[in-house]
């Protein structure tokens, strides 16, 4: 189901720190990616020409061609014309479609007969979305970003009110997976990173965007949190994590002529696979609609882990 020949060369466009940005889930849209470049060195961004702003569109042309950013796809005739098409991730060439296709409608009709899933998303606020509509905008972005994160051990940006969601399907995942008896704890939930308060310029230009991922204290947090992201046992020395907020956020501010600024506080929550898995033999499935195509995933590369960079922009504003 997964191609592998594929994965790789997808995988050589994807070097440095990166994360995943699905701008549904998030209303201010243009705010959060016009950040991503301050704290990753790609951001990989969900698109459809058929639902983007074009505003997001513009800033994803731009960050395009500085290779700030990869669009991701489902295929190229959802690709809008003015992005560059050798750049992109398209999931019809990283999967045979026939059979993800298959998979994934089977796991989205899941979630609208699932009761649990629904009381999950009803305290999600979108009062101007008619219920079965919002189960269905949620589930079809969702399972899919499920599936992309594995796929490409890739960290998703991800907001705070909708983090219960995403647990309740790696739940459900773990639940409904046969895994050989030796595995303990198949998926475990825990938070790996206590919240840490950063300062953003926003709106600067695309020239100032360039010369500030190149200041010192922009590098060493870029650094940090791709290390944190992918090395959570990592022992943090709380004093020097101090010191690289604390001068990412005097960068930050010495841009006040120029913008305002953001607070935001980032925390991080990990869906972590025994390693025990790794070299096991996935068992049988339960019928549950993502296990094959999961299990096709693992089969090739492994499991990885599934990392949320929870954001809460709520004391959004001047500082």
């Amino acid at each position: 189901m997964l191609r592998n020949d594929v994965l790789v060369n997808v995988s050589e466009t994807m070097k440095g720190s990166k994360i995943y940005f699905n701008p549904y889930y998030y209303p201010d849209k243009t705010k959060l990616l016009r950040l991503c470049p301050l704290i990753v060195d790609k951001t990989l961004l969900y698109v459809n020409k058929n639902n983007i702003s074009s505003d997001i569109l513009n800033l994803a042309e731009l960050f395009q061609n500085e290779g700030f950013l990869i669009p991701v796809l489902i295929s190229e005739e959802t690709l809008p014309d003015s992005l560059k098409t050798s750049s992109c991730i398209f999931r019809k060439k990283l999967f045979d479609e026939k059979l993800f296709d298959k998979e994934y409608k089977q796991a989205i009709e899941e979630d609208q007969n699932d009761v649990e899933f629904k009381s999950t998303i009803s305290n999600i606020q979108n009062s101007d979305t008619e219920f079965n509509t919002l189960i269905d905008n949620i589930s079809f972005p969702l399972n899919w970003d499920l599936i992309f994160m594995n796929t490409l051990n890739v960290p998703m940006y991800f907001p705070n009110n909708c983090k219960d969601v995403f647990l309740y399907k790696l739940e459900k995942l773990n639940s409904q997976i046969y895994f050989p008896k030796r595995v303990i704890n198949h998926i475990n939930v825990t938070n790996f990173l206590e919240q840490i308060n950063v300062i953003f310029p926003s709106d600067l230009t695309i020239d100032q965007i360039k010369k500030f991922r190149k200041q010192k204290a922009a590098i060493n947090f870029r650094n940090w949190l791709e290390r944190k992201l992918f090395n959570i046992e990592e022992k943090e020395d709380i004093l020097r994590v101090k010191y690289l907020v604390q001068e990412f956020n005097k960068l930050s501010k010495s841009h006040e002529e120029h913008a305002d600024f953001i607070s935001a506080s980032l925390g991080g929550i990990i869906g972590a696979l025994n390693e025990g898995l790794v070299g096991a033999t996935i068992g049988s499935v339960a019928g549950y609609g993502l296990s094959k195509i999961l299990r096709s995933i693992w089969k090739i590369k492994g499991p990885n882990n599934w990392v949320f960079l929870l954001t809460d922009f709520e004391n959004a504003g001047s500082v």
